[in-house]
């Protein structure tokens, strides 16, 4: 498996699978990231993912942790062991417009936003 520390931002974004994570994207897509149909990579604009990126980093901890931590094992099926990825790396994997919207949902949910 590929670290954060030395995933390159331009490569392929591999999405891990566990229990939790697929029952609820396959409530939100009818299916899970892992399991991409049509082009294999649909991106968002990296504005937009530099929008999510910083309103992630500016929730209060522990909550901006986790959310990053999600984040990051979502994109390279590690737990990232007390380092945390640049605000540029962040918005780099959300623009994979699948986990951008998982991570949008959470986020919005979590802070309670219509």
């Amino acid at each position: 498996m590929t670290t954060m520390s030395t995933m390159d931002s331009s490569a392929p974004i591999s999405l891990a699978l566990d229990p939790t994570a697929r029952a609820l994207e396959e409530s939100l897509f009818g299916y899970a990231l892992g399991e991409e149909r049509g082009p294999a990579l649909v991106s968002c604009d990296l504005e937009r993912a530099c929008r999510l990126a910083d309103r992630v980093l500016a929730l209060r901890e522990p909550w901006c942790g986790r959310f990053v931590d999600y984040i990051a094992y979502r994109v390279t099926g590690e737990a990232r062991q007390g380092q945390r990825p640049p605000r540029a790396q962040l918005a780099v994997w959300l623009t994979h417009e699948r986990l951008h919207r998982l991570v949008w949902e959470l986020l919005r949910t979590w802070t309670g936003e219509a």
